[in-house]
């Protein structure tokens, strides 16, 4: 290869270099914009969790829950009326049993809240994990951006230097003139 042919690949390898360094800029640039917009929406997620004590799944499965409970009783007490009216029945421990059975709602009640709040505080591990995991993204990005880029840099500067490394045809005869001229040999 010629000094000339050596230059050329060299001053090629050079320009690549550059248009690959420009490129890499406009593709970081457009990366980090979309780790911010991710990391946007992941803060988003993070705080619109559901399961967080006194949230939306709190509020809905206590609000359903009581419901449930005091539909129970008020069942209970309504049924035990009915009966009293249709059958002539003494109603006077209609109230008894009626009691009785909100007292038992209410153990129940407090049974389901407490599976409930287990329900809740293991959905919101599992919904806290996922949002670390999902945390983990932007960092993978951008080891990734940076070795992507450091991977191309590298292989053009391997051919830059390469085609300094070869030496032209002149340089072989010039070498071999000159070690013989310390011979005495021409």
């Amino acid at each position: 290869m010629s000094r000339g042919q050596s230059t050329q690949a060299f001053n090629t390898a050079s320009d690549e270099n550059a248009t690959d360094f420009g490129n890499a800029q406009t593709a970081f640039g457009g990366t980090e914009n979309a780790i911010g917009n991710y990391n946007n929406q992941l803060a988003k997620f993070v705080s619109g969790n559901p399961y967080t004590q006194g949230g939306e799944y709190d509020q809905t499965i206590n609000t359903g829950l009581t419901n449930v409970s005091d539909a129970g009783a008020n069942s209970l007490a309504g049924a035990l009326q009915a009966q009293a009216r249709r059958t002539g029945q003494n109603s006077a421990a209609d109230a008894a049993t009626a009691a009785a059975g909100a007292q038992q709602n209410t153990r129940d009640l407090s049974s389901d809240l407490a599976a409930a709040q287990q329900k809740r505080i293991a959905g919101e591990a599992g919904y806290n994990q996922a949002a670390l995991g999902a945390s983990a993204e932007p960092i993978s990005a951008n080891q990734s951006l940076y070795g992507a880029s450091s991977n191309a840099a590298d292989s053009v500067l391997g051919d830059e230097t390469q085609a300094a490394k070869t030496p032209s045809f002149w340089d072989e005869v010039g070498s071999g003139v000159a070690s013989n001229l310390g011979k005495g040999k021409l």
